[in-house]
């Protein structure tokens, strides 16, 4: 990747950036020749994503204060 990644605040306000780079990441792992190293980074920032996904819904929930069931 030749670009840095612009600063980030952190808090939920920012997610389109981190969603941004998240896209930019994963068309990064295209271009890697498969293999079972790409395999596992691939399988890495799938977890991460899904673990940023459950704490963004988890502060939605409760800054609106809802039940999530």
């Amino acid at each position: 990747m030749n670009r840095k990644a612009a600063p980030m605040k952190h808090d939920s306000s920012d997610l389109p950036a981190l969603v941004k780079e998240f896209d930019l990441f994963a068309d990064e792992l295209t271009k890697l020749p498969h293999s079972v190293e790409t395999t596992a980074l691939e399988l890495r920032f799938a977890l991460l994503r899904q673990a940023v996904e459950a704490e963004r819904r988890t502060r939605i929930t409760e800054e609106v204060n809802i039940d999530p069931n």
